[in-house]
């Protein structure tokens, strides 16, 4: 969209802690505009099961082990890790969301001074 005001990518990962077995699910957020200004944003992060990070460090999607063990194929493309231990209490949109929130604080206009230069 060549009008547009910003961009936004968003991507979720995942974040290791020294000293923690298990990985922290965290999503991105990028917001870019026209001049090139990127701003970045983080999700709440959450644990992911140290049975399902056992996995992952053996180079298996997490979103592969999650869909066998709840028994739902790509459900991390649907309400995600979070919906299915939350029992969709809190799904991927709210982090999703969450994240871009927190990437355009500094693009609020009375936090531009804050974030200039």
């Amino acid at each position: 969209m060549r009008n547009a005001e910003f961009g936004v990518g968003i991507e979720a990962g995942i974040i290791r802690v020294k000293g923690f077995e298990e990985g922290f699910d965290v999503t991105i957020a990028a917001v870019i505009d026209g001049s090139g200004k990127v701003t970045l944003g983080l999700s709440p992060g959450f644990m992911i099961p140290r049975k399902f990070m056992n996995e992952v460090m053996q180079g298996v999607e997490l979103n592969d082990v999650v869909s066998r063990y709840y028994g739902e194929p790509n459900i991390g493309r649907k309400y995600g890790l979070i919906g299915a231990l939350t029992r969709r209490f809190i799904d991927r949109v709210i982090l999703n969301t969450e994240a871009v929130y927190m990437a355009l604080i500094p693009r609020m206009p009375w936090n531009a001074e804050l974030f200039r230069g």
